[in-house]
């Protein structure tokens, strides 16, 4: 019976003892090595890119990004936000600390903001609706506005253009145009007496 012999593909010499599986080839144990460093890698946890072996450190300084905030290597999700790259968990809210999934979040001279305490700290509140603003909006006499919430007193309507005011109140121009008309008298024959 002829048996096939198995070749390391390392030093491409037959095997005959103990031997190592990976890659889809057969090693000797002492041939399994790092292709970056040249390490036996054979007893260890290997990584493997474009079909080529690496030892743990070796990969992680080849392949993997530190994290801005712990600065550990990240193997696994990366969060790629604010120009720097972060662990999943890592990437938190500067005043909470809790995580923020991108691309939900605000960032404020360079640092991380969740929804909330980017609304508590940085934008104003509008006095239509009493909401935080995070948008454009209209600043009339002190007092800020979405613009859909600039509403005309007697229509309630948004206010696009141009409008009066009327103590605090304002009024668009073509509610007021109906009320200075309402004051004219009627000028049809069958009212002028």
């Amino acid at each position: 019976m002829n048996k096939q012999k198995i070749i390391c593909a390392g030093c491409k010499q037959a095997i005959y003892n103990t031997f190592l599986r990976a890659l889809g080839q057969s090693w000797h144990l002492e041939h399994f090595k790092c292709v970056k460093c040249q390490k036996i890698i054979s007893t260890q946890t290997f990584f493997e890119k474009n079909g080529q072996a690496y030892c743990k450190n070796d990969f992680l300084k080849s392949f993997c990004h530190k994290c801005s905030k712990c600065h550990d290597y990240i193997t696994e999700e990366v969060v790629n936000a604010l120009g720097k790259f972060w662990h999943v968990q890592c990437f938190t809210c500067t005043t909470c600390n809790t995580p923020i999934k991108p691309p939900y979040f605000f960032q404020r001279d360079g640092k991380p903001y969740c929804n909330d305490d980017y609304a508590k700290h940085f934008t104003p509140l509008c006095t239509g609706c009493g909401e935080h603003i995070f948008e454009e909006y209209l600043e009339i006499r002190g007092r800020k506005f979405h613009t859909n919430c600039f509403l005309c007193k007697n229509c309630e309507m948004p206010i696009k253009k141009k409008f009066l005011t009327v103590g605090r109140e304002q009024i668009c121009t073509d509610c007021k145009k109906a009320q200075e008309d309402k004051k004219k008298p009627c000028r049809k024959k069958c009212c002028i007496k």
